[in-house]
């Protein structure tokens, strides 16, 4: 699965009844504290107050306890991880856009992925690339910086 593009429809999370976004197994598999997986397909689970992080098409449910990674979209408290291939964090975004007026750390992610340096597909939970929530931090910083 290529993380930057868009994906497919996935499951339900029977815990949130939200929609998943389809995972593959080797990025289950990498943050997962679970010895043993079943051959399944998978889903990631991208509601915030959710404990489920993946759902598995046979019914398993992996939840945030069960994975060794922190899952920026389920995280409250700084340090807060939206880029996990270049390890930037909310606030790290958020400053930066703040002191730049723009996002270099979003250009150079961007650059990156371009010259092909990222491996979302190993390193974020959600399997994708993190230029969309790039995006919304630094939409959320824009919301709650005042004019100059």
């Amino acid at each position: 699965m290529d993380c930057c593009s868009p994906s497919t429809a996935g499951l339900t999370c029977p815990v949130s009844n939200t929609p998943t976004l389809p995972v593959g197994l080797v990025t289950v598999r990498q943050h997962t504290i679970l010895t043993k997986l079943p051959d399944t397909s998978f889903g990631f689970c991208e509601a915030a107050s959710c404990p489920v992080v993946y759902v598995g098409a046979n019914g398993t449910l992996i939840e945030k306890a069960q994975v060794h990674t922190r899952v920026g979209v389920k995280e409250t408290e700084d340090p807060i991880p939206v880029c996990y291939c270049f390890e930037f964090t909310a606030a790290q975004i958020a400053e930066d856009a703040r002191d730049h007026r723009h996002s270099t750390i979003r250009d150079y992610i961007q650059e990156q992925v371009r010259a092909g340096r990222c491996r979302c597909e190993m390193t974020n939970p959600s399997g994708r690339c993190c230029l969309g929530n790039v995006g919304r931090v630094l939409g959320n910083a824009a919301e709650h910086t005042p004019s100059r």
